[in-house]
């Protein structure tokens, strides 16, 4: 139930905080999800790499920990890329907040959730 409370709270601080960033910001609506075809093989990359991963470790524990750090490196990597080639646009910084609640997702979900596995 914790975890529940957590989960509904971090999404609606998301939404909130993604649209006060966007407002203050200035920070104009993305056109597409890639910042450049680098970006794209990148994270795909990374997508196959943990799929094959997956397949090799044993289940249980240890893919859920594989999959949270996939993800986790594809949004450092997202912020990065942001960061670096698209600056004046600022998007890294709604990409810092998400990935800020996703961590906050991910340790609400190890901390309060006991895993039966």
């Amino acid at each position: 139930m914790k975890s529940l409370i957590i989960f509904v709270l971090a999404v609606a601080y998301n939404i909130s905080s993604n649209r006060w960033l966007t407002k203050r910001f200035n920070i104009k609506e993305k056109k597409s999800n890639y910042v450049n075809e680098a970006q794209k093989v990148i994270e795909v990359f990374i997508i196959i790499a943990t799929l094959g991963i997956i397949f090799v470790i044993p289940s249980g524990l240890s893919s859920i920990y594989v999959v949270f750090s996939c993800l986790s490196l594809i949004t450092i990597i997202r912020i990065f890329i942001e960061w670096k080639f698209e600056r004046e646009s600022k998007e890294y910084i709604l990409s810092i907040n998400n990935l800020i609640i996703y961590i906050l997702i991910v340790v609400s979900i190890f901390v309060f959730i006991k895993w039966s596995f």
